[in-house]
């Protein structure tokens, strides 16, 4: 089994060939022969729509060759996406993770972005695409195909030339028909011919009567019964259970109870999930499809729910503290960092990143 690999590299713009400013990460974990990248750009005056190619790229001699690992869709002034390849494998290539220098990103309006963890620099002007295994194999293909065509089209030439000639021969003997036989199927036309202008009469009579509605079942489904007119009136009274009924649902507490902090700056902590957050209002639901909750939550299984002492309401996303996590992590909205013993991280210091949010039940003291 291949060993737990995992690493965050900074992303820079190139223009005019020169490396310019930081303008997001690539973090990169490699496990059981599946290499995971996550890409975040932020990228001002990019438009939404846009292709975005991610490339992994090995040296040789000068030259950069890049190795396609993904295609993605821009938003605007950003870039996300997570990409899976093959460690071994790369982008189905010969070449594995560990041959890697780094990668390049590129977009269809020009964009040139890069990161390198061998420590040599890149070098636009040098960057190259080296073509798929698979499209090589496709182009040979694709020529043999070509050939094997061309001969097929000869030979169904030369078939269609003989059917030709013998369809040719059994016409002629037609015209030597006695003029007795040529009545007989002018004859056996005209029969066929009158068989045909009657069918379509009877066809019609026969759909006429099978389609006639009965005035009796008209008249039955228009009558109706005392139990309906009940169950009629207790429908327009449902509306003005819904609202309660949604209160009720809205108000309810969410999650399992935990003590995460022995300082009380932070109470009434509950673990949550993410899909929690939509009971907490309309501003607060879009938190669900966060980059960096979803991505805590996939490694930690749960969100932390809990009240400051104002009695404001703070989403927290566990993690660990250092220096990249900080970065990703004021990058996606959650600036501050609280230590605690529930989230075991080795060799580093385990707590939450938290943010105050804005609930619209934040008055009812419930939570949610």
């Amino acid at each position: 089994m291949a060993a737990y690999r995992r690493f965050v590299a900074y992303v820079y713009e190139y223009r005019k060939e020169k490396k310019g400013v930081n303008c997001g990460f690539v973090r990169i974990e490699a496990w059981r022969n599946v290499c995971r990248i996550e890409l975040h750009l932020l990228c001002p005056g990019l438009v939404s729509g846009s292709e975005c190619s991610v490339y992994g790229f090995v040296r040789k001699d000068e030259s950069i060759d890049g190795i396609l690992l993904g295609v993605c869709e821009t938003a605007k002034e950003q870039i996300n996406c997570i990409l899976e390849n093959s460690v071994e494998h790369m982008g189905d290539s010969e070449h594995s993770l560990e041959e890697m220098g780094g990668m390049i990103i590129t977009t269809d309006q020009g964009g040139f972005f890069g990161t390198e963890w061998d420590d040599m620099p890149i070098r636009p002007e040098n960057f190259r695409v080296v073509p798929r295994i698979q499209e090589n194999m496709s182009e040979s293909a694709a020529s043999d195909g070509k050939a094997e065509t061309d001969e097929t089209v000869k030979s169904g030439k030369d078939e269609k030339n003989s059917r030709t000639e013998s369809k040719e021969d059994k016409e002629y003997p037609k015209k030597d028909k006695s003029a007795a036989e040529i009545a007989d199927i002018e004859k056996q036309k005209a029969d066929a011919a009158q068989t045909e202008v009657k069918t379509p009469e009877s066809q019609e009579l026969h759909t006429q009567s099978v389609t006639e509605p009965d005035s009796t079942l008209v008249q039955n489904s228009e009558t109706v019964s005392p139990d309906q007119d009940v169950m009629n009136a207790q429908e327009k009274k449902s509306p003005d259970r819904k609202p309660q009924e949604q209160k009720s649902q809205n108000s309810r507490r969410c999650g399992t109870p935990c003590d995460v902090f022995q300082d009380g700056e932070l109470h009434d902590c509950r673990k949550i999930l993410p899909q929690d957050l939509c009971y907490m209002g309309r501003r607060t639901c879009p938190l669900r499809n966060n980059r960096f909750v979803q991505y805590s939550y996939y490694h930690f299984g749960h969100l932390l729910l809990c009240r400051n002492h104002c009695g404001q309401p703070v989403l927290g996303v566990p993690g660990r503290y250092d220096q990249q996590e900080r970065f990703m992590a004021n990058m996606f909205g959650f600036p501050y960092f609280k230590e605690s013993s529930e989230i075991q991280v080795p060799g580093g210091k385990g707590g939450y990143w938290y943010r105050l949010i804005d609930s619209a039940n934040s008055d009812n003291g419930n939570g949610c």
